[in-house]
This record gives structure tokens, C-alpha cells and sequence, in this order.
């Protein structure tokens, strides 16, 4: 049973008032962000910091990224993680995997 859920971004702390606005807000327990931790993915302390406030293992959470090296980076963690590429038909390399739509998780889940 999935403990939370997290938001682990490169981009600007209003993405959580976004959220909020959007009614999303709610379904997220932490937002990690690069302006409180002065680092960008695919740094350790972004992921770190996620497991630890979503109290999980590595081995336990799930990250999904448009970018492989943020994957490859939640991978070196132990982080199961998914490619996700949004150019319909196509597929990232054989060794990570991939998805062209968040409807595709429920497949490889």
C-alpha cells in the first residue's frame, strides 16, 4: 500500500501554490524543491530527501522522469523509476523503462 506521494522538481518553489491552485496540492505529502535544497536532480540529496520525508526505502518508491539522467541518478539510489517519453511510438533505451503516458503505469505496475 503506497505510503505518499512526492514531488521531487527542478523547478520554482510556486509550483506548489500551482498545485494548490489546481486542487492537486492534496495528493502529494512532500515537494522537493532545488531553491530550499540549492541542488537539481539528479542530485542524491533531492531523492534522499523525498525517502526520508515520505518515510519509504528506496526499493519502495517509484520516480517517473522525462529526463535519463534523473532517472539514472533515482537509479544508482535503488529507486525503481520509468522513463517517461512523450513522443507517441517512441521508446528510451532497452535498459530503462519506458512510458509514452502516466495511463501506461498501470501496465507496467
Amino acid at each position: 500500500m503506497p505510503v505518499g506521494a512526492g514531488v521531487v522538481s527542478d523547478t520554482w518553489a510556486s509550483l506548489n501554490r500551482v498545485f494548490k491552485n489546481c486542487g492537486l496540492r492534496k495528493y502529494f505529502s512532500t515537494f522537493i524543491m532545488p531553491s530550499v535544497l540549492g541542488v537539481v536532480k539528479p542530485s542524491q540529496l533531492m531523492f534522499n530527501r523525498a525517502l526520508s520525508e515520505l518515510s519509504v526505502k528506496p526499493e519502495e518508491a517509484l520516480f517517473i522522469d522525462n529526463n535519463i539522467k534523473n532517472v539514472r541518478g533515482a537509479l544508482k539510489l535503488g529507486i525503481n523509476s520509468v522513463l517517461i517519453i512523450r513522443e507517441r511510438n517512441s521508446r528510451g533505451n532497452s535498459d530503462i523503462i519506458s512510458i509514452n503516458s502516466l495511463k501506461e503505469l498501470y501496465e507496467i505496475l
